[in-house]
């Protein structure tokens, strides 16, 4: 028997729930990264890489939801600014006490620009710890970057086990294997040279950042042991979660079919991002999604294969004014009825223009959608079953000199029980529709 871990701990049902809110405690902890001594800063190149460790918390749940990541962050020059959505994190890994890696992100700097361009405005900008303000970050915070202590950022995941939006507490209390912690999260700084762009031309050399204070404010949930008396049993504890997979490939001819070689149960979309195959640090916009009707090289038209089956039974081609076609697949994979993704704010209001194909915006990519309602639906394993190669066939205007990153977004489960933490794929069949 599986018992899965609640969104609230009110009784609904067969879910195990709280008899009163005496029984839940509300606690708030800093957490500092390990194996480095108080007040080490951390700059790309150097120490780079930031390793929280979540210790197995006395009958406590992590809510996901109102925990999030705090630092510093100050240039090597005041010239300098961060890209969309401050994508700062090149790897993001999660591992269990035992060394299992229950998810690893490659690429989470670009995932984090892109999930950010799909957000709404305010949640867009809010991330930078900028409210009320729209479009990239403003050259004024150029000076603010450089100064004394530089900005302080605040930062909530926003996939996989750790993302605000997961639909369970996470069960610390029952992850410890004896050694005292529940997880590890690691993150590696990205270099310079992909997320910053400098206000001036030349940009100056060396450019670089540190980043300082840096804190994993944890939002717990502390039960008492009559509340958690209901969880220790000799049941697994099922969580639901959804991560990614990164696949690399160069493109330089005009014609290509690119393989994402992604054997999965439970495959939701693929998202398919054009980046420059060397990223330099310019003027323009650091981390620059290419491919739009207004940029150089452009997709003339593009299509998503698994196995003998078309995902479009014609190739998507836009036209030469927007690209409104393949951004109405785009907000179709998002369900995105009610909200306004940032990217389909008006770059120019005399024209048809959003800044989904602006060629000063670069906002621009592609989305396969295998799912069918939306990501509500959570009893449901809505995603593509396969063995072989998803394909991915592109015909551009030019001959491309691009690195397409193919982020495969999958379903999964993390199983606890009796202490020992894993993960494993849904079943197909396993779960029902009606």
């Amino acid at each position: 028997m599986s018992r899965v871990i609640p969104s609230k701990f009110m009784p609904v049902e067969d879910k195990i729930g709280a008899d009163s809110f005496k029984q839940i405690t509300p606690e708030r902890v800093r957490l500092h990264p390990v194996g480095v001594s108080s007040g080490q800063n951390f700059i790309p190149g150097g120490m780079s890489t930031l390793v929280f460790r979540v210790p197995c918390y006395s009958n406590s749940v992590l809510d996901t939801s109102r925990s999030f990541l705090s630092f510093n962050l100050k240039t090597s020059h005041n010239t300098l600014l961060f890209a969309n959505g401050l994508p700062i994190f090149e790897t993001m890994t999660v591992k269990t006490s035992s060394g299992l890696v229950i998810e690893q992100i490659t690429g989470y700097d670009v995932l984090s620009k892109l999930l950010n361009l799909v957000s709404t405005e305010e949640l867009y900008r809010s991330s930078e710890g900028l409210y009320g303000d729209v479009g990239d970050m403003p050259p004024v915070l150029a000076t603010s970057l450089y100064a004394a202590d530089g900005v302080q950022f605040t930062y909530q995941f926003n996939t996989g086990i750790l993302s605000k939006h997961l639909k369970s507490y996470l069960p610390l209390f029952l992850a410890d294997q004896g050694s005292g912690y529940a997880f590890d999260v690691e993150l590696t700084l990205s270099p310079p040279s992909r997320i910053m762009k400098s206000t001036t031309t030349p940009p100056p050399n060396n450019a670089n950042y540190i980043l300082s204070n840096p804190v994993f404010n944890l939002c717990l949930l502390k039960m008492d042991n009559e509340l958690c008396a209901k969880y220790k049993t000799s049941d697994e504890l099922v969580l639901p979660y959804t991560t990614f997979h990164n696949h690399r490939s160069s493109v330089s001819s005009q014609s290509a079919v690119i393989n994402i070689n992604e054997s999965a149960t439970n495959i939701k979309r693929v998202w398919s991002v054009f980046l420059d195959s060397t990223q330099t640090l310019t003027n323009e916009n650091s981390l620059a999604f290419r491919g739009s009707c207004k940029d150089t090289v452009k997709i003339k038209k593009y299509n998503y294969k698994a196995g003998n089956q078309y995902l479009f039974n014609e190739p998507v081609a836009d036209g030469i004014v927007n690209n409104n076609l393949s951004l109405m697949y785009v907000k179709n994979a998002l369900y995105a009825d009610t909200t306004k993704p940032l990217l389909v704010a008006k770059h120019d209001p005399t024209s048809f223009q959003t800044n989904y194909e602006s060629a000063s915006k670069n906002m621009f990519f592609t989305v396969a959608n295998w799912t069918y309602s939306p990501e509500s639906e959570k009893g449901v394993v809505q995603g593509l079953s396969t063995s072989t190669p998803i394909q991915f066939e592109i015909e551009f205007s030019g001959t491309p000199n691009f690195q397409v990153q193919n982020l495969v977004e999958i379903g999964y489960n993390m199983v606890i029980k009796n202490g020992v933490v894993t993960y494993r794929e849904s079943r197909p069949g396993s779960h029902t529709v009606y």
